[in-house]
């Protein structure tokens, strides 16, 4: 780690770690607007009388949809 040498230790550290969180952070983004925000995804429309029509578990199955499929590093890489 040559800019140890040059700098303090913790500025590496933050320099690093702001880094590492930036860039999962955008891909973090990108893989759920992929797999969110696309018009296949059925979004129901929610009633005034009960704000969630479905259970959870329901509601995130049927708003969600696959991608690259056939691509098995991306499968792998995002967890299918």
């Amino acid at each position: 780690m040559l800019p140890c040498l040059y700098h303090p230790f913790w500025t590496v550290v933050v320099v690093v770690y702001a880094g590492t969180m930036l860039v999962v952070g955008f891909l973090l983004a990108v893989i759920f607007q992929l797999a969110h925000s696309v018009q296949e995804a059925a979004h129901p429309a929610h009633t005034e009388e009960r704000a969630h029509p479905e259970e959870w578990a329901v509601h995130q199955v049927r708003t969600t949809v696959d991608f690259a499929r056939s691509n098995r590093f991306l499968a792998w890489y995002i967890g299918a």
